[in-house]
């Protein structure tokens, strides 16, 4: 039997990963709450247990995604390469990655549109940027 901690975590999983679905597929204005919840199979005040508004729920997502592309970005082989040549190699990693649909919709579009400049690299901070 699953612990109050893992149900909590699964509402909050299953609701991030609805959204990020819809958010990657039609973009954070044409995305209701009401699809999200759906899509989740939530009710709307277990979305508001765990988040405050939409765009809360887009930031969970933002950071996910941004973790995700940084992720890929930097999987490259390394063999010899001197720090620089990791650097070059890692943003360049992170341009072809960003420039998939998953991608650039969350982090290029609807990011700094829905969380504003500031929050975007405050949330890159802990994920893309300290990798690199």
């Amino acid at each position: 039997m699953a612990t109050q901690a893992e149900r909590r975590e699964s509402t909050r999983g299953a609701i991030v990963d609805a959204a990020q679905r819809h958010f990657i597929e039609r973009g954070y204005d044409a995305t209701s709450v009401t699809e999200i919840l759906k899509s989740a199979g939530v009710s709307r005040g277990a979305m508001y247990h765990h988040f405050a508004a939409k765009e809360d729920v887009f930031a969970a997502v933002f950071v996910r995604t941004s973790a995700n592309a940084i992720r890929r970005a930097v999987t490259q082989p390394r063999g010899n390469s001197t720090a620089f040549d990791m650097l070059i190699a890692g943003c360049l990693g992170w341009l072809r990655v960003a420039t998939e649909p998953e991608f650039a919709q969350v982090l290029l579009v609807d990011g700094p549109a829905v969380l504003g400049w500031q929050r975007c690299r405050s949330l890159e901070e802990a994920t893309s940027l300290g990798v690199m």
